[in-house]
């Protein structure tokens, strides 16, 4: 007997990777807007933006990190499925089962040493030059990019096992 726990499990993932793709578009944006202001402002005005460069560091990491769940939850990543779909459909799920489990292996230690590395540096007191931010914040990025594709691999685990039993 099914309940609606896996369904709203689902759903939250769903929102929750949603709700972080819009905000690493978001930082795209402020880093695409960021770096127009400071070419204008280098060439224009011969006055860059400071810390730019750095602030780069920041954000770059989160319009990747925190897209992870996102695109794996749309399956837009790459993939070479030339032989693969030629396989029939139960042998499919099975790789893919397993190509999961791995992921998830992988998401998991990903998390583990993110956290280590972030705590680290909170002890630390490491700072980003120029613009006195804290290292440990953006490094947070990490764990929590990988945390969520966590959660969007396991509804892709399941999913591939009710495919297997299916046949």
């Amino acid at each position: 007997m099914e309940t609606q726990n896996p369904r709203g499990f689902e759903k939250a993932i769903h929102r929750t990777s949603s709700m972080l793709m819009y905000v690493s578009t978001g930082l795209l944006l402020v880093m695409l807007l960021l770096g127009t202001a400071d070419v204008i402002g280098r060439y224009v005005f011969n006055n860059p933006i400071s810390g730019t460069a750095e602030i780069f560091e920041i954000l770059l990491p989160g319009i990747v990190l925190l897209s992870w769940a996102y695109i794996q939850r749309e399956k837009s990543h790459i993939t070479v499925d030339i032989i693969f779909n030629r396989f029939p459909p139960r042998f499919k799920a099975i790789v893919a089962l397993l190509i999961t489990t791995l992921a998830m292996v992988i998401a998991v230690l990903i998390v583990w040493q993110g956290i280590d590395q972030a705590v680290l540096c909170f002890q630390m007191g490491r700072v980003i030059r120029n613009i006195n931010v804290p290292i440990y914040l953006p490094q947070l990025l990490v764990p929590i990019g990988a945390f969520t594709l966590f959660l969007a691999l396991i509804i892709d685990f399941y999913t591939y096992i009710k495919e297997i039993k299916k046949g």
